[in-house]
């Protein structure tokens, strides 16, 4: 689908909720909405309804004083301080509310300035956890705040599995900001019909993925490509990531006019996280200690997290390492100076899951829990993730004077400024987004997802023109247990919730392209479970498709199933065969986080958040399956990725004909791969990191969190030929770039314009990815040999053309020079193309700066953040 039509059904997908963002929500319409959505729920907003007497509730003990459908007054507690009436309607009418945090015609201070004025200093320091706890008295219902829905609703309970979009590096191989804001939004979305779902049952404490507060965007760099949660995060380039960053914050949070957020974003990990362990036994991310200069701080580091809290995220989540000796959750540089005092973030920081704990048990760096409390109020740090070992020591450490009233008053409105932005204190029909059902929210999502799937694969190559297929002729012969996987294709962070045999899967998507019928296809969707013991089946038939193993799991540990498949492969007139990665809990994964790993996670084909791979290999037996079908066959041969982190491709270079990259696409991973391999789809994918070819290609010490590094780390710095560079894609059609100019000679401050006419040459209507590079010509100061500086992905039809002007802003070109940017006299080589330049086509510049030596950036105003 085109970059054009996928804005269309992005705003169709929407179309339904128009209504709430007008804010016509009137209580009836809402109610009735939410009826026919799901006849459970009958209370709004933060109200649950209580069994028997179906009255609402803001917790559990004020349950049966109210009739039917009517609201129990939030501040009636004879233990409160405001008293009223008892019950109300959804608007709370006839509550006594004014003047309180209750009271949305009061400024977001004035609510908050009365729940700290009213809050004791123990319900002030039980709110400072991810698992907070009520406040019966206050009105205030207990909240969880952790929510891991990077690319779609973590779990959905017994109801309907939400839509699971690309993983993160998917997303970032979309390169299109626009894509990545319109899946936000629908995270958003479900994650608001999911709360509503679970709140109204009593569901408050101890799940991940049933509130509003979303644990996303991961907007590390991929330093390296070995590390377990590369699959997360969009890429390896900081404006790539940043602009992708911040519209994740947009979409997730909202529509900008309107007052009550949709949902709240949270930029993670800060800062300089990258790693989860030096080695298969080394040092683990809770003990690391990133030495970090100022330079690849500025350069690399910081960018997409100024980006993301400009763009206006709630909250920061602190990462589990230390930067140059300090814990990143205490270290009052990152969070006080940097983060608030440079950026002017107003929102809260939540240390990642028992980050806080860990300054004392892992590093040290405090004596005692009670010692770590008030370091890490007084650095900034506002929550404890995951416990209350921490915290719990506050109050003491209020009445022994290390920690003022003040500073417990901040953290706790900056939590309760999120809380109250999300309307959880609002009257339940004043908040628009209470009228979003999952069940009306999914069937647009999912179209939605594959879309976006579509959107997000690569094509690497394609030799001899052997993609597109000829859907419905001839014989394919699918290879690989990832074919058959449902779970596989989701991408971690997902649960599969209670429909795991609705996941598409790759071998039901072609075998609907090639015409199978309804036997083939359930039989392809249950393959999953069929074999001995509910393992997979080993071999699948059609009129024209047919499938086998190949390997038994992922990590291929024999070749009990070559002869089989290249049989298989021998017949057909293509072969199309899946490979990669598995992750978290796919196989036995989850035995490589562990303290002594076995030896076998050194082949195992995981990656997951706690494990980074030793090895870029894929497990050795997936490189002897593909040259045993090579072998097997004159025909096309075909390779299918699934993985998160990058691999060496080695003998895959010479022995497929054709490379397809799906990263881990989510749901409709069948339909998407289907489209693009029998020319539904034309891909425009583009890898947002570098494909290198071994190890050998690597920094030795891993530990060395220096992009600068030899042979260097990512494109900007890489000195060595990777197999596939950074923002490498192609296309069924081919585009040219004429007629282009640039700004020749600029004075130090000025901006770089520059004009280029993109035209698609080829046959087929497609999608272009235009980037834009610069590249310094013997700079003064070490710094990237080349970098990102613009991009933007755009729909052409066949023998259209489309003008399009860049302009570069001073800050693209400076230098880190003793911490501080500096813009310097040169020249600059220019690249606008459809990848990096001659790696494909496009068009060369040049600019001269006009400058006798250097001069700081700040004096043009480009950049004032200094470390």
């Amino acid at each position: 689908i085109s970059s054009s039509s996928l804005r269309f059904s992005a705003r169709a997908v929407l179309a339904g909720a128009m209504r709430i963002y007008l804010g016509i929500a009137c209580f009836e319409l809402a109610l009735g909405s939410l009826r026919r959505a799901d006849s459970r729920v009958r209370c709004l907003g933060e109200f649950q309804q209580c069994p028997g007497s179906l009255d609402c509730v803001l917790h559990e003990s004020h349950c049966g004083q109210c009739s039917a459908g009517r609201y129990r007054c939030p501040l009636s507690d004879a233990s409160s301080d405001v008293r009223g009436g008892l019950c109300a309607g959804p608007d709370l009418d006839g509550c006594a509310v004014a003047g309180t945090h209750f009271d949305a015609a009061l400024s977001l201070e004035a609510r908050l300035a009365f729940l700290a004025a009213h809050a004791t200093l123990e319900e002030k320091v039980s709110q400072l956890t991810s698992d907070a706890p009520a406040i019966p008295r206050l009105g205030v219902p207990a909240y969880s705040w952790v929510d891991d829905d990077l690319h779609g609703v973590r779990n959905t309970s017994s109801y309907s599995r939400g839509a699971i979009f690309p993983d993160g590096v998917g997303l970032g191989a979309t390169w299109s900001a626009e894509t990545v804001e319109v899946v936000a939004r629908a995270i958003g979305e479900e994650a608001r019909a999911v709360h509503h779902l679970e709140v109204a049952q009593g569901h408050r404490l101890g799940y991940n993925g049933w509130g509003l507060t979303v644990y996303a965007p991961n907007i590390n760099l991929v330093r390296d490509p070995r590390w377990g949660r590369a699959q997360e995060v969009f890429g390896e380039d900081p404006l790539h990531t940043s602009l992708l960053g911040a519209a994740f914050v947009s979409g997730m949070q909202g529509s900008p006019g309107n007052s009550t957020l949709l949902a709240a974003a949270t930029c993670k990990h800060f800062a300089a996280y990258d790693l989860e362990r030096v080695s298969l036994r080394g040092r683990f991310r809770v003990e690391f200690d990133a030495e970090v200069d100022a330079r690849n701080m500025l350069e690399s580091y910081l960018p997409a997290f100024e980006a993301c809290v400009r763009a206006g995220a709630e909250q920061v989540m602190c990462g589990y390492n230390a930067v140059n000796g300090v814990p990143a959750c205490v270290s009052s540089s990152l969070l006080n100076d940097i983060l608030r005092r440079q950026w002017g973030f107003l929102g809260s920081v939540v240390s990642d899951f028992d980050a806080w704990y860990n300054v004392v048990t892992w590093f040290h760096y405090a004596d005692s829990f009670a010692s770590a409390a008030p370091m890490g109020i007084k650095a900034g740090l506002d929550q404890e993730g995951g416990g209350t070992t921490v915290v719990s020591h506050l109050a003491d450490a209020v009445r022994d004077n290390q920690v003022t009233m003040e500073q417990i008053d901040t953290s706790f409105k900056r939590l309760f400024r999120t809380r109250i932005r999300l309307g959880m204190f609002d009257p339940p029909s004043a908040v628009p987004y209470n009228l979003l059902a999952l069940e009306e929210l999914l069937p647009g999502h999912r179209n939605l997802s594959l879309q976006v799937a579509r959107a997000s694969i690569c094509l690497y190559k394609n030799d001899h023109g052997s993609l597109p297929l000829r859907a419905g002729s001839g014989r394919i012969a699918v290879v690989g247990p990832g074919a058959v996987m449902g779970e596989l294709v989701l991408g971690n962070y997902v649960e599969p919730g209670s429909e795991p045999r609705s996941i598409d899967r790759i071998l039901t998507g072609i075998g609907r392209a090639m015409g199978e019928g309804r036997s083939f296809l359930e039989a392809a969707q249950g393959c999953e479970f069929a074999g001995p013991g509910g393992s997979l089946c080993t071999s699948l038939d059609g009129k024209r498709t047919s499938f086998a193993l190949g390997c038994s799991s992922v990590s291929c540990d024999g070749q009990d199933h070559f002869d089989a498949s290249a049989k298989v492969a021998s017949q057909a007139d293509a072969t199309i065969v899946v490979l990669g990665l598995r992750y978290d809990a796919i196989g036995d994964c989850l035995n490589c986080t562990t303290m002594n790993p076995p030896d076998s996670c050194v082949t195992s084909g995981c990656e997951s958040e706690g494990f980074d791979r030793v090895t870029i290999d894929l497990p050795p037996n997936q490189y002897e399956l593909v040259r045993r079908l090579r072998q097997a066959t004159s025909g096309p041969l075909i390779g299918i990725f699934v993985h998160g982190g990058v691999f060496a491709l080695k003998s895959l270079e010479q022995d497929l004909d054709a490379m397809l990259d799906a990263w881990y696409p989510g749901d409709q991973a069948g339909a998407a791969i289907a489209d693009v391999l029998f020319g539904r789809h034309n891909p425009a994918g583009r890898t947002p990191v570098t494909w290198y070819r071994s190890n050998d290609d690597l920094p030795r010490n891993r530990s060395s969190v220096d992009w600068y590094t030899p042979p260097g780390y990512s494109y900007r710095f890489f000195q060595g030929e990777p197999s596939i560079p950074f923002g490498h894609g192609l296309s069924y059609t081919s585009f040219a770039y004429r007629d282009g100019s640039a700004t020749e000679s600029i004075g130090v401050c000025d901006k770089i314009h520059v004009d280029v006419l993109v035209e698609n040459v080829g046959p087929l209507d497609g999608d272009e990815v235009v980037q834009l590079y610069i590249i310094p010509v013997r700079p003064l100061t070490p710094q990237p040999k080349l970098r990102l500086c613009a991009f933007r992905r755009l729909f052409l039809r066949r023998g259209e053309r489309h003008h399009l002007h860049f302009e570069i802003e001073p800050k693209m070109r400076a230098a880190v020079v003793d911490g501080s940017w500096f813009l310097e006299e040169g020249d600059l080589d220019l690249w606008v193309g459809g990848g990096q330049p001659e790696r494909a086509s496009g068009w060369r510049g040049h600019v001269h700066v006009r400058l006798a030596g250097r001069a700081r950036a700040d004096a043009c105003g480009a950049l004032e953040v200094s470390v």
